[in-house]
């Protein structure tokens, strides 16, 4: 989707956060803190720059977040929107991103968990901005755990960071 105006982002179910916008003659951009660079602002992109603001909010450091990293998942390049890594480098936490025009389903579920057979993340997080999808997943399988934005002391004692 093209966004022509910043009115062409719905309001997401964040608390309001200051970001860095900056707009050349056909798009809009928008810094990253993790990546440390401005990114195109897609709707996609538009929830995972709110969700690693609400993050930083929570106080999980910076340092331990992967923003689009690319894996090999069965011999195919794949991106991941973001992964949270304990302090000796384990991700703990599966993050995927989804624009808020997308109704989170089954198939959006699907691929999180796809990616999830390589990481073996104990949580997985899918949103769309206005859905928040928390899973808990180990070997007897995966447990949706909560549909609504943690408070950020519960996600810092969930990850136990």
């Amino acid at each position: 989707m093209r966004m022509n105006d910043m009115n062409d982002l719905p309001p997401l179910r964040f608390p309001p956060y200051d970001f860095k916008i900056s707009r050349d003659s056909e798009k809009y951009f928008i810094f990253d803190e993790v990546r440390r660079k401005y990114v195109v602002l897609s709707p996609e992109e538009w929830v995972r720059q709110h969700l690693l603001h609400y993050f930083f909010s929570a106080e999980l450091p910076r340092a331990l977040m992967a923003v689009e990293k690319e894996w090999l998942i069965y011999k195919l390049r794949k991106r991941t929107d973001i992964v949270i890594f304990n302090k000796v480098g384990v991700p703990v936490m599966l993050v995927e991103c989804k624009s808020p025009y997308v109704k989170i389903a089954s198939r959006e579920s699907a691929q999180a968990l796809r990616y999830n057979l390589l990481l073996q993340c104990p949580f997985l997080l899918i949103s769309n901005g206005i859905q928040h999808l928390y899973y808990r997943h180990n070997k007897l399988g995966t447990s949706l755990i909560a549909t609504d934005l943690m408070a950020p002391e519960n996600l810092r004692r969930l990850l136990a960071l």
